[in-house]
């Protein structure tokens, strides 16, 4: 891929394995045969050496891999416009460390909120269906063999519900991480002209594609391809990246004779005490079709 790669994984405790695995097995000098290659730094200060090195290799075109973490100040933030970013390697699904006190208590505070919601519409209920009992109200049947009375205090509790608009404790677990997934690597588009490629690499992502998909970014999950093999995943990535550099050539040349016309009319324009001549006010005409 040409430019910049950016590569995230869940946790700076698995950066820093990464590092030390590469560099024992000398997969971090094979990487830099191809590209510059550098690792997010957990301190802020030294961030932007890191970065400064990172762009200077692409603008070199010599390219550059820069490894990161999700939720990262890499991931969250920065920009990485054009060739500063043409793929991104989401490596797992970040979730939350499972045993964190914030995250425990965040999620038994969901999961009580919406059983007190629930234990409040039984309780409705329950009331509705004495004062139903009493009146003579029509009772409407529920899943489950019970009744739920059509009173307002019935109506007004499950609206209650419905309002809350509450996820769940493991609901909120789940879209931390797919927040922070949908948040790096959308570092690959920065503009409605930009391209890039996204490699999600996690067996999660085909296993459990209809519970995993629908929680990515709408842009990301209508155009996932599943591959095989990383050779046949290499062949995608070269085909895409052809198709796009023709593309982008084409396209900078169409912008390119624009703007030039344009150029053209505003000098032919001051040159005729500001009108434009007729003949280039039907140039672009003729040109159409």
């Amino acid at each position: 891929a040409p430019g910049g790669v950016l590569m995230f994984v869940p946790s700076y405790a698995l950066l820093e394995r990464l590092r030390t695995r590469w560099s024992a097995t000398k997969l971090d000098e094979m990487v830099g045969k191809e590209k510059s290659l550098t690792f997010e730094p957990r301190k802020s200060e030294e961030l932007a050496t890191t970065l400064r090195d990172f762009y200077d290799a692409v603008d070199d075109g010599v390219g550059a891999v820069l490894l990161g973490v999700f939720r990262g100040k890499v991931a969250e933030g920065l920009d990485f416009a054009d060739q500063y970013c043409r793929v991104v390697i989401a490596v797992g699904i970040p979730y939350p460390h499972a045993k964190n006190l914030q995250v425990l208590l965040k999620r038994q505070h969901n999961d009580k909120l919406i059983t007190d919601a629930r234990i409040s519409r039984l309780r409705a209920a329950s009331s509705g269906g004495a004062a139903a009992e009493s009146e003579g109200v029509k009772q409407a049947p529920l899943g489950g063999g019970g009744f739920m009375p059509h009173t307002q205090a019935a109506v007004e509790s499950k609206a209650e519900l419905a309002g809350l608009d509450i996820l769940s404790g493991g609901e909120w677990y789940a879209q931390q991480a797919y927040r922070a997934i949908n948040q790096a690597v959308g570092r690959c588009l920065r503009h409605r002209n930009d391209y890039g490629a996204v490699l999600l690499v996690d067996e999660r992502f085909r296993r459990d594609e209809a519970r995993v998909l629908p929680s990515l970014s709408r842009w990301v999950r209508s155009h996932v391809r599943h591959s095989g093999s990383a050779e046949e995943a290499t062949a995608e990535l070269r085909a895409f990246f052809a198709r796009m550099v023709v593309s982008s050539s084409l396209a900078a040349g169409l912008e390119g004779d624009a703007h030039g016309g344009l150029r053209g009319d505003a000098q032919g324009g001051r040159a005729n005490g500001g009108r434009q001549p007729q003949q280039q006010q039907q140039q672009p005409q003729k040109g159409k079709g």
